[in-house]
């Protein structure tokens, strides 16, 4: 199959591997010694299922993608980076311990995937430390939901940015996150200027602020081909059964419609069911199970 991720060595004589997985999909893990050397291998795997918490306090990596000389970790103090994190002890920053270099190219710190079908008015918060050189060097935030096309909704531009304290940057995001089913925000360092350099980015205490939708969770309709705001209702449909599972009632009163005549007329999803409750089909049939059986 193809290769997705490889990593070696990362940590002494422990290769890590930090990665997001589509949910129902099978993945092949391949351990090998180095040289075709053979011996007993040890396998950790770890994973974590919180995929629609909206706040990072860094107490913890978040396991992110990153680029180049962006990482986790304690603030050096040294190169006039922050001594301290803004709470904790954790930053996420571009060479924590030094200044970037000169004739960089973009590189990246890139979030999970985030959904907020059901989020409107949303901001992104964060405690910033940044030490960047105007009109030479760039600094940015860009936010996309579609994984392919991103926008750029902060940039240094020609300013100047020495921080000698943390401060908090709040930017509307709305326009392009709103009721957006995978949406991810990345920092940029880069590109920088043939001399003259800094300190680069410190981040903290990330949080996306929203106003959540009122969900009607009684009775749900769901339409595996929708793509607008959702809150359950006939004409805002569900576009997954287990969405529509999650707001349903606990005593079993609650009744899941699908639209059977949607022109995607199924969907794979895989999750448990732990309460009793009735699904519809309207306009078509409905079949649970795995249908290559």
């Amino acid at each position: 199959g193809e290769l997705l991720f490889c990593n070696d060595d990362t940590n002494g004589l422990q290769s890590e591997v930090y990665s997001y997985l589509d949910e129902g999909q099978i993945y092949l893990i391949r351990v090998a010694g180095y040289s075709s050397a053979s011996g007993i291998i040890n396998l950790t795997v770890q994973y974590d299922l919180d995929g629609n918490g909206l706040s990072f306090d860094l107490d913890s990596n978040p396991h992110w993608l990153m680029e180049g000389g962006w990482s986790f970790g304690p603030p050096s103090g040294q190169f006039s980076n922050p001594s301290s994190a803004y709470t904790g002890s954790n930053v996420l920053g571009y060479e924590r311990d030094g200044y970037y270099p000169n004739s960089l190219t973009k590189q990246y710190i890139t979030t999970r995937v985030l959904d907020l079908t059901n989020h409107e008015e949303v901001e992104l918060e964060y405690m910033r430390y940044l030490g960047v050189d105007g009109y030479y060097d760039n600094a940015s935030v860009q936010v996309t939901n579609d994984g392919s096309t991103w926008h750029t909704v902060w940039a240094n531009a020609t300013t100047t940015y020495d921080d000698n304290f943390w401060v908090k940057e709040s930017i509307d995001i709305s326009s392009i996150a709103d009721e957006q089913e995978t949406v991810q925000v990345r920092w940029v360092m880069g590109d920088t200027s043939s001399s003259g350099v800094n300190f680069g980015w410190n981040i903290d205490d990330i949080e996306f602020v929203t106003d959540e939708i009122e969900v009607i969770i009684i009775d749900s309709w769901v339409d595996f081909d929708y793509g607008g705001t959702s809150t359950g209702e006939e004409d805002f449909p569900f576009k997954h059964v287990m969405t529509a599972i999650q707001y349903a009632e606990e005593d079993g009163s609650s009744v899941i419609k699908i639209k059977g005549d949607s022109p995607q007329p199924d969907t794979t999803e895989i999750g448990m069911i732990s309460k009793p409750l009735r699904i519809e089909a309207i306009n078509g049939t409905v079949r649970l199970g795995d249908d290559s059986e």
